[in-house]
């Protein structure tokens, strides 16, 4: 961002001074500066002015600054609700916990983020001792895990296997969003049906190959058969991991959790208009379900309510039945909104009439309203009985004229609209369709907080494994600015050589140990990056995985014109023959070089970095259980290896010296 001047302001006095100085200059022949003086009148009215218009200039109000803040792309966080996942403890029965289901944390409310389906109790069987290796220590390019399973999985239903890894490797991996990451592993399900293993459809995978903590989705496409008294599922992966997955936790029955109250939602729904003599919807949702329900139909002019229709609950979800006169002369596919309340509320708090005058505002008598799950529809004189939604804005004036949008202030529960040149004015009733509340930043429960349904009583109790995290209150505007100038100190594009190495080590989905960029003496106008992966003690990958997300995630950041090539490190392999004298009390003291020379090469040594025979013969000769060093020879074999008359090593700019063999002969210092 371009630096701004510093705006010199002077007051009446120092204005009049500084235009009296100039006079001289301009106009020699003017001598009379008494106030009497018609000329020095207007000076004084021009100074009077002047100030006042600088006064004027710096009252920069909120209306001001939220227009700044539009103009560089950025707007205040508004209110956010924590997260948190949670274990659920069925009694038996398997059943579908419903989005939307409320589980409760002293007086707070948390309610279930999507739909799952409860496995019955104790469902995993045989679970050996956590942490394990599910594929060993050094896993191959295909490695398979049993799970062996007390009931079968229900056909056809989508069930939700909770895979909690254990990172206790020196150098973490960095965190998989989706679509940042093109995974160097593919991982497979399969389920016995009594004869052989089928392939189980996953429908979503948010540990990305068991690279990470997360959930995997999946459905069983047939009826699971047992073996001996158990039934089984496998996991089968493809690939080459870097380090091998470590387990913490296999789980059903974990659920993803959000701090907020729901009072009135709504969803929409699909169906194709045909021959038919009825049309179902299956709700989703637990407001829907157990609450009061009112549908519309989505037309050109706006929603209109529907009154033609039954329902009727199965299965833990209730079902619309439309009838088909409600279709009549339809064709294609048609929308309907579902809204839904709590049962017993009155719907009249949730209504206004809107005037048709500028700047209305309309209290909704709660506070920490949820702006993300919030929103109205207008009924318009000229269109009675039709609904139009409205669009949330973060302020009015950034608004187009004749634009249908309003705005929410969350923390202290005000609807807003425009005043016709920035925003339309609401001429009708005004409904609101979605509402919830929510409490930011003391949502952020900590560990086995939660405690009980405040609904569904098929479970023995719901327990969250982890502390809430991610609830905030609505950001002020001078938090916004505080934010976009810290923002502004962190550097998201690749320009200098320190830069590149910075961001391919924020590579999503790689451990990096070490890295070295450096100018290309091959391509012109091109870098070449050479990269160490932390694999545990296996010096090579042999698939193109890291390239390939290296070059995804650098290619969007680095400066137009400039060439990239990955170029696979050169491993340079050292012997060592050592011959010292030890200090007298240092019984394991031929233990302890080995792991310091060890350390001296994984710490100190980087691509490119010559082995400096007087630096590794110092560092041994300070080591507190050397008395003295008697000999010392360093051997390195690699491409591009050079000795230098000082018995210095030097190594490729792609090279990487390691320890792989230690000769060392000890003695005692004579006394």
């Amino acid at each position: 961002m371009l630096a701004l001047e510093e705006q010199e302001i002077l007051d009446f006095e120092e204005q009049l001074e500084r235009a009296k100085e100039k006079i001289d200059r301009i106009y020699p022949a003017w001598t009379n500066y008494n106030p009497a003086d018609s000329g020095m009148a207007l000076l004084e009215l021009f100074a009077y002015m002047t100030e006042m218009q600088q006064f004027h200039i710096q009252q920069i109000g909120d209306a001001h600054i939220r227009a700044f803040l539009h103009l560089i792309g950025i707007c205040p966080h508004a209110l956010q609700p924590a997260g948190v996942y949670a274990r659920v403890e069925n009694k038996h029965t398997p059943f579908m916990l419903l989005k939307g289901t409320k589980a409760l944390a002293g007086g707070l409310s948390f309610e279930a983020e999507e739909g799952t389906y409860m496995e019955p109790k104790d469902c995993l069987l045989n679970m050996p001792e956590t942490p394990f290796y599910p594929f060993g220590k050094n896993p191959g390019p295909l490695e398979t895990y049993d799970i062996e399973l007390k009931y079968a999985l229900e056909c056809g239903e989508i069930h939700t296997l909770y895979i909690d890894l254990c990172d206790s490797y020196p150098v973490c991996r960095t965190p998989i969003e989706k679509g940042s990451f093109l995974p160097f592993v593919q991982m497979q399900l399969q389920y016995y049906d009594g004869k052989e293993y089928q392939y189980c459809e996953i429908k979503e995978d948010t540990t990305f190959g068991m690279l990470q903590t997360g959930m995997l989705k999946f459905q069983v496409m047939g009826r699971m058969g047992k073996i001996k008294e158990e039934y089984r599922l496998r996991l089968v992966v493809q690939g080459e991991y870097d380090t091998a997955p470590q387990i913490n936790r296999l789980q059903f029955n974990i659920v993803p959790f959000v701090q907020k109250d729901t009072d009135m939602e709504w969803r929409e729904y699909s169906v194709t208009a045909e021959e038919t003599d009825f049309y179902e919807i299956v709700a989703d949702t637990w407001l829907l379900t157990n609450g009061e329900v009112r549908i519309y139909q989505k037309t050109e002019k706006g929603y209109a309510r529907l009154y033609q229709y039954s329902s009727f609950v199965f299965a833990d979800r209730r079902h619309f039945v439309i009838a088909k006169e409600a279709l009549y002369e339809k064709c294609g596919d048609v929308v309907f909104r579902l809204v839904a309340q709590k049962s017993g509320m009155t719907l009249e708090k949730f209504i206004f009439t809107g005037t048709g005058k500028p700047d209305q505002s309309f209290y909704l008598n709660r506070k920490n309203v949820l702006g993300a799950a919030f929103s109205i529809w207008v009924e318009e004189e000229k269109d009675a009985g039709f609904y139009v939604p409205w669009t949330p804005v973060t302020a009015l004036e950034q608004a187009a004229e004749g634009e249908r949008c309003y705005l929410l202030e969350e923390q202290n529960g005000i609807l807003r609209f425009g005043n016709g040149r920035q925003g339309r004015m609401p001429n009708g009733k005004i409904e609101i369709t979605a509402f919830a509340v929510c409490e930011g930043v003391n949502g952020n429960i900590q560990k086995n907080q939660l405690s009980e349904f405040q609904y569904e009583t098929r479970v023995e109790g719901v327990s969250n494994l982890t502390d809430a995290s991610g609830g905030s209150n609505p950001e002020s505007l001078s938090g916004c600015l505080n934010r976009y100038k810290e923002e502004q100190k962190i550097k998201k594009r690749a320009v200098t050589i320190e830069d590149y190495e910075r961001l391919v080590r924020q590579t999503p989905g790689l451990r990096i140990k070490k890295v070295k960029v450096f100018p290309s003496l091959e391509v012109e106008n091109s870098l070449e990056i050479v990269v160490e992966p932390y694999t545990n003690g296996k010096r090579r990958l042999h698939k193109d995985g890291y390239d390939r997300n290296i070059m995804k995630y650098i290619e969007p950041k680095k400066m137009l014109g400039t060439g990239i090539v990955i170029k696979k490190p050169e491993y340079i392999r050292v012997r060592v023959n050592l011959e010292v004298l030890l200090n007298d009390p240092f019984w394991d003291a031929d233990v302890r070089i080995r792991e310091s020379i060890k350390r001296y090469f994984d710490e100190y040594m980087d691509f490119g970095k010559t082995i400096s025979f007087s630096r590794l013969y110092g560092y041994i000769e300070s080591l507190p259980e050397t008395g003295k060093v008697t000999m010392l020879e360093v051997h390195a074999e690699g491409r591009g290896v050079s000795r230098q008359p000082n018995k210095d090593i030097q190594i490729p700019f792609h090279g990487i010296a390691y320890l792989d063999e230690i000769e060392l002969w000890c003695a005692a210092v004579d006394t």
